[in-house]
């Protein structure tokens, strides 16, 4: 009886070793699934209390008061909390179009952020107050300027297009050569696009519209009369020569230092870096409106 209970035993153990032999190979493929479903958009940024014109770092500094805010995705369960800078990070994002919402004394408002891309990361700054968000735009160089030309590289939320820094957040908006929306996962190194935004005191652009351009255009040439910001090298003086590009000066030329002080033309020296705004002209030239030192 004994060695019939002890077959029946041995046997049964043999059964599950078995079934989990035979479930093993299934398990990995199952993780992996997952996984790669789970992938999304990565959201991060400030958020500091405010009605859009207040000073950022004012508004961080109320919200840190209050303990902070909880940020998270409506209808899903992705949430963080701001750290005592402002500063949050949310993964998984759904792509497409997502809601966030903020939570804090006296706080619940909602932003909705468009064109979310897989694997795309999208830095942001948000003012929130009441059951009111928006999005924070720099206050203190708040220029609207139109920049040209072909993508250098791309990090993330950001290009580079002809030397230039250009960032982008929830508000920027993605178009194709047809003016149809896109997303940021669109746009290549070596791409042609056309950049609306406004100037910020680092001499990057803060992007409100990308739009791609025909590849066959010439290679970084504008045509003549486009409105033209961008920031090189000098690598001449006689001509001025910024970023390859020839710069004409006129009596309507403003020359700057880094504290927009005026100076004369002999202040600029070969390997100075400047930002340069102006007018294209035929073969790649530049008449410069303003020609403005920077760091």
């Amino acid at each position: 009886m004994a060695n019939r209970f002890l077959s029946l035993v041995t046997a049964a153990g043999l059964a599950l070793a078995a079934v989990a032999c035979d479930s093993g190979p299934a398990a990995p493929t199952a993780t992996n699934s997952i996984a790669v479903a789970s992938l999304g958009a990565t959201v991060q940024g400030t958020v500091g209390i405010g009605n859009g014109s207040s000073a950022m770092s004012d508004g961080v500094r109320a919200l840190a008061s209050v303990g902070g805010a909880k940020v998270s995705v409506v209808g899903r369960t992705e949430s963080t909390t701001t750290d005592g800078s402002g500063r949050f990070t949310l993964r998984d994002v759904p792509t497409g179009q997502a809601e966030l919402r903020f939570q804090g004394s006296g706080i619940d408002a909602r932003l909705e952020i468009r064109d979310l891309a897989e694997g795309q990361t999208v830095t942001i700054e948000v003012q929130v107050e009441g059951q009111k968000a928006t999005l924070a735009r720099p206050d203190d160089h708040g220029s609207e300027t139109s920049l040209r030309g072909r993508i250098d590289g791309l990090n993330g939320s950001e290009l580079q297009v002809s030397g230039r820094r250009v960032v982008t957040d929830g508000s920027t908006r993605f178009l194709d050569r047809q003016n149809t929306p896109t997303t940021m996962g669109a746009f290549k190194v070596g791409g042609m696009v056309q950049v609306e935004g406004i100037s910020r005191p680092d001499a990057s652009v803060l992007a409100t519209k990308i739009k791609q351009e025909d590849a066959g255009d010439d290679a970084g040439d504008d045509a003549p009369g486009i409105a033209v910001n961008f920031v090189g090298s000098i690598t001449g003086t006689s001509p001025l020569i910024v970023a390859g590009r020839t710069v004409m000066t006129d009596s309507n030329t403003r020359l700057l230092d880094r504290q927009n002080n005026p100076i004369s033309m002999g202040a600029f020296k070969a390997g100075d870096m400047v930002e340069v705004e102006g007018t294209s002209l035929p073969g790649n030239n530049v008449l410069a409106k303003k020609i403005k030192r920077q760091d």
